[in-house]
């Protein structure tokens, strides 16, 4: 009885779900097509979808912190990732217009990757080098015409709630835009959604912001200092909430290093030369 309970809510949870998020996905859409503008959308993200969502998930969110960013500027956020509902709990808790960036498969899916076309989020092609640099570019662009951007630089969810290796691209963004990294942790969120899994569940979910991580004044050649300092002030966060931490191991993902992503490293050390004189 109490199994056929849980599947019969879930089940309602799940449903639900989709179809809220195709009903904003779709204005989101037809408002970006009209107006031509995405922040109407990305408003919209944060004042009613994903708080409804996480509404129905019955959890209660504890937010640390906050305090310490000063929202009137551009930020890039480095957050942790651990569950589906991340990106809601992101996107409820912060009182900007937020850009991601995701991988580009996700552009594909239906409603969901039509909707971040609307609100211009960030696609990366991982497997081409030329496409992914051209998209940090981009990104580099959308920050200095005031944009904050938020990632999820482990590149996946984590399957033990820790902070695993991070990935290089959006420290490079950050190196080359010249603003500051904000350590993000959340943690919670695998307990209400688990990954590959629907099954959902109430529980506390706590978001700790950090110090901001200044980057004016470094080169490309200080990227991995940044990103072994990000990961240490996100897994500090994390346990500061009752998390895992960061996992035992390399601080820097290994990834290949395309011959696209050298040049875009080489143009960077060449504008620090040129402004350092």
């Amino acid at each position: 009885m109490r199994f056929l309970f849980w599947f019969l809510i879930n089940a309602s949870q799940v449903l639900f779900f989709f179809f809220w998020s195709i009903i904003w996905q779709s204005y989101s859409i037809f408002s970006r097509l009209l107006f031509g503008d995405p922040r109407p959308a990305l408003w919209v993200a944060h004042y009613i979808w994903a708080p409804v969502l996480l509404g129905i998930t019955r959890s209660k969110i504890h937010v640390y912190g906050l305090e310490k960013v000063d929202l009137s500027k551009p930020h890039i956020f480095a957050s942790n990732h651990q569950s589906t509902l991340d990106i809601a709990a992101a996107l409820s808790t912060l009182p900007i217009p937020l850009r991601f960036v995701a991988k580009k498969e996700l552009f594909y899916i239906p409603f969901l990757g039509w909707y971040m076309w609307a609100t211009q989020m960030i696609f990366v092609d991982r497997k081409k080098g030329k496409e992914a640099i051209r998209s940090l570019k981009r990104a580099g662009d959308l920050i200095r015409e005031g944009a904050d951007i938020i990632a999820f630089p482990e590149g996946t969810r984590s399957d033990d709630g820790k902070v695993h290796p991070l990935k290089k691209g959006i420290f490079v963004v950050a190196l080359e835009a010249g603003v500051p990294i904000i350590p993000l942790a959340i943690e919670g969120t695998r307990y209400v959604m688990p990954k590959n899994s629907f099954q959902v569940r109430p529980h506390d979910i706590h978001i700790a912001f950090g110090e901001p991580i200044e980057t004016k004044g470094l080169g490309y050649e200080d990227r991995e200092r940044l990103i072994v300092q990000t990961r240490q002030a996100m897994g500090n966060l994390l346990e500061s909430i009752g998390g895992a931490g960061v996992s035992e191991h390399l601080q820097v993902a290994e990834e290949p290093e395309h011959q696209t992503f050298r040049g875009f490293s080489q143009d960077m050390e060449r504008e620090d030369r040129f402004l350092r004189g």
